[in-house]
């Protein structure tokens, strides 16, 4: 992960609306952070998180996310190039037989 002294990740309002962005930690918050912005985030929001945590340690925590979001988990594969099967999420509601929520257009 980044150290902090290379900059501060912006945590923005209207992706953070229900919290208080400056009580969160940008190391113990992390998968919290990085997966509120791939489903609420702006597209420059989401770019600042891969370069703040760094890809390796983002596809981590979104592929270990049981409750990430259709358009979170499709934008984490179109940007990330994660195959749709590494996603928990994706294989979580797969295995629920509710297949029809996550399939490809």
């Amino acid at each position: 992960m980044r150290d902090r002294r290379l900059g501060k990740l912006p945590l923005p309002k209207y992706a953070f609306w229900d919290v208080q962005p400056e009580k969160l930690d940008l190391s113990r918050d992390r998968l919290f952070i990085i997966s509120r912005m791939f489903e609420r985030g702006k597209l420059e929001d989401v770019f600042s998180v891969i370069v703040f945590y760094g890809v390796e340690n983002v596809q981590k925590s979104l592929k270990a996310n049981k409750y990430l979001s259709r358009p979170g988990l499709y934008l984490a594969r179109a940007l990330l190039g994660v195959p749709l099967n590494d996603f928990i999420a994706y294989n979580r509601v797969m295995a629920l037989g509710k297949p029809t929520s996550f399939q490809l257009c």
